[in-house]
């Protein structure tokens, strides 16, 4: 079946997203948050805007100058990915 984790390994997977909703900074955190290789932010129209690789246990965004509305924060490696939802005000 592959090296694709399935639904209920991802949930598994404990990461904290906060405060949400937020104005100015999104910290997200977790133990495995350092499992991912990749960070990528999408608006809610799917535009990219905002990625980044190497991930520690505790990462903040600065999301100041970025819309108000819906963002996905998508998380990744090569096995596993899991998406978080927050919106900015």
């Amino acid at each position: 079946s592959g090296s694709s984790a399935s639904i209920d390994e991802n949930e598994s997977i404990e990461i904290t997203l906060f405060p949400n909703p937020s104005s100015d900074i999104v910290t997200i955190s977790g133990e495995s948050l350092d499992q991912f290789s990749e960070m990528t932010v999408y608006a809610i129209d799917g535009k990219e805007i905002y990625s980044k690789s190497k991930m520690a246990k505790l990462e903040s965004i600065n999301t100041s100058d970025w819309n108000q509305g819906i963002y996905f924060i998508n998380l990744s490696n090569n096995e596993i990915s899991k998406t978080l939802k927050f919106e900015k005000n």
